[in-house]
């Protein structure tokens, strides 16, 4: 109860008892002059008879007041203990309690911020926000964040990705929960990565649906893939090296569908992808293999890439052609093979390793084991060391006097690169 209901009925008990008091002080005064009158054989006057029964009428009424007041003053109590109560519930309130900060991935330039989580969420829900900067420069006071780079960004409900960071850099993250009962802040430390990766899709390369870049007497030249070179020698009956394609033909034969892979899109469902075809040497009477080789900017660590077969030599191996046989052969027990070698080239040209790829094989005991490659496959590359070109060449078990028969084709994505 309140200060003033406390003194109103502080004030009205007192008076209740100075009345009771004097209402004693006159009844015992009648009495006395009642004993007086009755010793001297005298009537009480009327008129203190009604007096005396008036005073014990307002006594009664003054109890039956005091009674009711009592109860009023009982019930007011219990009311005011009630709404005390529901303000407590209402204005209960909880500071959040953040766990430790966790990242999702990094890489040279970037850092992804798991989404925050809590000890204790806290009540009201607070806001979460995140921040980043130089380890060093970025501060926090209480809830207050200074030189940040990027921020405050909501992380309540989601991660983050933190772009646009420099190579091999120390970066401090800050984590702020806050409500009005509270703040509670986390940060943790996250280098980004000493070496960038690149993925070369030749997507960077537009082109009409169902078309190429190169080929012969298209007057093309060399053409780049995310800043990796790619040579292509035009003539006017002839082309080698590389180009680039989205075409996708998968039934149809023959030198006129050279440029489409033997699969329904580029690796990892990119669109284009790059074929390359191996010229022979003709010129110098050898008719061996000329190595087509692609170079980087600089030197660098090929993780790996993806590699299949193009429609032109998949069907030509399948089912044979003018100039190549049908692998296996007529009873299907013939050993052939289509391999492709990779080498690694230093600064100085030496070679620093090789890899085999079989784009078909046929030299299993057991046929149903022989397999022409019809599908993207990644091959690693990353025991090549650190390279600054990369040479491709193709041999085949199908070979003459005037070299390899089957045709010297193979298809090339995803080139993936750590710099």
């Amino acid at each position: 109860m309140d200060t003033t209901n406390f003194l109103i009925r502080s004030g009205s008990s007192l008076y209740r008892r100075a009345t009771r008091l004097s209402i004693v002080l006159v009844f015992l005064s009648l009495v006395f002059h009642f004993f007086s009158c009755s010793e001297k054989k005298e009537d009480m006057p009327i008129e203190m008879l009604v007096f005396a029964l008036a005073l014990n009428d307002n006594t009664a009424r003054n109890d039956s007041n005091s009674s009711n007041d009592s109860s009023s003053d009982d019930t007011t109590d219990a009311d005011a203990a009630t709404t005390n109560d529901d303000v407590a519930q209402e204005t209960t309130r909880i500071a959040p309690v953040l766990n430790a900060l966790s990242i999702g991935s990094v890489d040279a330039t970037s850092i992804t911020l798991n989404q925050p989580t809590f000890a204790t969420t806290g009540n009201p829900t607070p806001s979460v926000n995140a921040y980043i900067g130089l380890d060093g420069t970025i501060s926090v006071s209480g809830a207050t964040v200074n030189n940040s780079l990027q921020g405050p960004i909501d992380v309540a409900s989601e991660s983050h990705l933190f772009s646009g960071l420099l190579l091999n850099t120390s970066y401090r993250i800050i984590v702020v929960a806050e409500n009005t009962a509270g703040y509670s802040v986390k940060q943790m430390l996250q280098n980004t990565s000493s070496t960038q990766t690149t993925v070369v899709t030749f997507d960077d390369n537009s082109l009409s649906p169902d078309s190429h870049y190169g080929g012969a007497g298209s007057g093309m030249g060399d053409f780049t893939s995310h800043g990796v070179s790619f040579p292509h020698t035009d003539a006017t009956h002839s082309w080698s090296e590389f180009a680039y394609s989205n075409k996708t033909d998968k039934t149809t034969a023959g030198f006129i569908n050279q440029f489409s892979v033997y699969n329904s899109s580029g690796a990892e469902g990119s669109a284009n992808f790059c074929i390359s075809y191996v010229a022979l040497d003709w010129m110098g009477g050898t008719y061996d293999p000329i190595p087509n080789a692609i170079t980087f900017g600089s030197v660098t660590t090929v993780s790996g890439a993806y590699f299949t077969n193009t429609t032109y030599a998949a069907l030509s191996m399948l089912t044979g052609d003018t100039f190549a046989k049908k692998f296996g052969g007529v009873s299907g027990n013939d050993a052939d093979w289509f391999l492709l070698t990779i080498t690694g080239k230093d600064n100085s040209g030496t070679a620093t390793g090789s890899i085999q790829f079989y784009l078909a094989d046929y030299r299993f005991a057991d046929n149903a084991n022989d397999y022409v490659i019809d599908e993207w496959t990644w091959v690693d590359l990353s025991s090549l060391g650190t390279v600054k070109s990369i040479e491709f060449i193709l041999t085949s078990s199908d070979d003459s006097a005037f070299g390899m028969n089957t045709p010297a084709y193979f298809a090339l994505d995803n080139v993936t690169i750590q710099k």
